[in-house]
């Protein structure tokens, strides 16, 4: 988490540095990228992921609250209003794929994060960041999404001094967890019900549970 915050703070209010008229990655493309228009059309292919995209956006209304799944699938249409919400708070550079699979620690002489694929790199508030880390590796996370929250949060503080101010922190926070369930529901919806095992299967429903909440938070800001 602090690696994350020092890359965050490196660029803070220089998100021109990540400028998508150079080819960065926009925000919109962000939530887009699993979209129902993306991924109709590939769900007929041989990839592996499409279909299993569009099973476990299918599977969402079931699984949990009706205003709940209405958010998410009007937000995954259209995610306009969640960009310009996003938009009105501070912002950086991120790099957008702080996944365990791209991350390791080079030990020696010193302590460094390694930080691998930067292809979806671009500018956007930090919660972006740290909201796609805490969905895509909620299995491995080592503490709670909570604690890890306080701890990017403390890290970054730290970091930007003065700039930091909980004003923005708080909504563009809930903002970009809700944008992480819009990006990221569809494994947690689909492996809540189709995982081989019953454990996998009810921590994915407790999954749905926690980022259910964070939505409906995130929903106030839009």
């Amino acid at each position: 988490m602090d690696t994350m915050a020092a890359l965050n703070a490196a660029f803070w209010d220089q998100p021109d540095a990540a400028d998508p008229a150079l080819g960065f990655e926009q925000l919109r493309q962000r939530y887009w990228a699993f979209s129902e228009e993306k991924m109709t059309p590939e769900a007929s292919g041989n990839a592996m992921i499409p279909p299993i995209v569009v099973a476990g956006w299918q599977l969402m209304p079931e699984l949990v609250e009706r205003d709940v799944a209405d958010l998410l699938l009007r937000v995954r249409s259209d995610p306009t209003p969640l960009v310009h919400a996003l938009e009105r708070y501070p912002q950086t550079v991120i790099h957008g794929d702080w996944k365990m699979g791209n991350l390791g620690i080079h030990r020696e002489p010193a302590r460094r994060v390694v930080l691998l694929d930067w292809a979806v790199v671009g500018p956007a508030p930090p919660s972006v960041e740290l909201g796609w880390y805490l969905s895509v590796n909620c299995a491995r996370l080592p503490v709670s999404k909570e604690a890890t929250i306080d701890y990017y949060k403390e890290a970054l503080a730290a970091r930007i001094g003065s700039r930091f101010d909980e004003e923005w922190w708080r909504p563009q926070l809930e903002l970009g967890l809700l944008g992480a369930f819009v990006q990221l529901g569809w494994p947690k919806a689909y492996n809540a019900v189709h995982a081989e095992d019953e454990a996998q299967r009810a921590r994915e429903r407790d999954e749905l549970a926690w980022w259910s909440a964070r939505a409906s938070e995130g929903a106030k800001w839009l």
